[in-house]
């Protein structure tokens, strides 16, 4: 015999365009949610009783309302006060207090400004398909959680640290994922001897460098042992421009990168002609050059962090830049980390590409040779 349940908070909403997912044994458990309103629904064989809810020893109820505040707090950019939670076990209904019922959250108070695919049904479904303890290894969720983080920080500093943070996981999945297709297209494991080799797979400064690539074929990350001089004459110029100049600074750098735009605006031009020197396009520069530089000072204590700082100071400047480079970007294609053809074919040979040109040519070849 199944038993029915179902949970509402805030006195419910219509349960038209339910979410369905599954969790554990539990199949078609149906979500919906309206603003600062929800209802979930679902069958078990089980009797549960209301005290397994408000003592939250029902781990599917807990994973439920964990899934609600996440979701809602993407959906319509705010978190979801909850002042009620009715419970229906099959015909007999109960409130249960919320007093009990504790769940800490990095977004609360804050306003979430979200792209609209970070909305739609897809991504929403991906999400849901997955528990808390289920995404502990999983850089998608590092990236994405990161990036929700960084939206509430107040002081660029600390946004920084979020952003770099899911860029890392970023980069990091993609030379992930490019790991995974060529030990099927090789047969072989991670234990290989020449897979091993390959130095992409510990390296944040390879990693970076297959994104640069794949943004850029071509393009490779620098070595900024002997460019230091060049990040400081950059950071400089930063200070000349007002924060409302950002997105086109990000949308003229990117059209320049892929061909769309000849010539960049001329309040950009000392910019790009510091990253020229570097042999990278502006946009690359800005995103993940740039950046690194700035990551390797604070996280190594290499330089102290802002503790205090006048409005047109160089760190501010670079932070504020980098932080808008990287928000955007993120932003735009964190929610393409959960789709099934993410990494794509294309994408794939062109970071073999990447490999046979560089430090792991001499592997790769000697799979090839074993291969065949």
């Amino acid at each position: 015999m199944k038993h029915t349940y179902k949970i509402v908070l805030n006195g419910g909403c219509v349960e038209n365009s339910a979410i369905l997912y599954q969790y554990g044994s539990t199949k078609n458990i149906r979500l919906t949610l309206e603003e600062q309103k929800a209802v979930v629904s679902f069958e078990m064989s089980v009797l549960k009783q209301f005290c397994d809810f408000e003592t939250m020893t029902l781990k599917l109820f807990k994973d439920v309302y964990w899934k609600i505040h996440l979701l809602h707090s993407m959906m319509f950019g705010n978190v979801i006060g909850v002042e009620h939670i009715t419970i229906q076990i099959d015909d007999e209904i109960q409130e249960i207090s919320t007093e009990k019922i504790v769940l800490y959250s990095m977004l609360k108070n804050h306003t979430l400004s979200l792209p609209e695919n970070w909305k739609t049904s897809e991504f929403l479904a991906h999400i849901m398909v997955h528990s808390k303890s289920s995404v502990k290894k999983d850089r998608r969720f590092a990236a994405m959680y990161s990036y929700l983080t960084s939206l509430c920080r107040e002081y660029e500093t600390d946004r920084f640290t979020n952003l770099w943070t899911s860029m890392n996981a970023y980069y990091g999945y993609l030379a992930q994922c490019f790991l995974e297709k060529l030990l099927q297209e090789f047969h072989v494991d991670r234990s290989h001897p020449q897979v091993k080799k390959f130095e992409f797979i510990r390296k944040d400064g390879e990693q970076i460098s297959m994104l640069m690539y794949l943004l850029h074929q071509g393009t490779r990350k620098p070595s900024s042992k002997d460019n230091h001089k060049y990040f400081y004459t950059a950071c400089s110029f930063l200070t000349e421009l007002s924060p409302e100049k950002l997105p086109l600074l990000y949308d003229e750098s990117w059209n320049i990168m892929q061909r769309k735009q000849d010539a960049i605006n001329p309040e950009f031009q000392k910019l790009e002609n510091c990253a020229k020197v570097l042999e990278l396009p502006l946009f690359l520069f800005l995103l993940l050059d740039l950046p690194y530089f700035v990551r390797c000072n604070y996280f190594h204590g290499d330089a102290p962090l802002l503790l205090l700082c006048y409005e047109n100071n160089t760190e501010l400047a670079t932070l504020r830049t980098v932080n808008y480079f990287l928000t955007r970007f993120l932003g735009e294609l964190i929610p393409n980390m959960f789709c099934d053809d993410f990494f794509t074919n294309e994408m794939y040979q062109v970071a073999k590409d990447f490999l046979q040109s560089g430090n792991s040519q001499k592997a790769f070849t000697k799979l090839q040779e074993e291969k065949s």
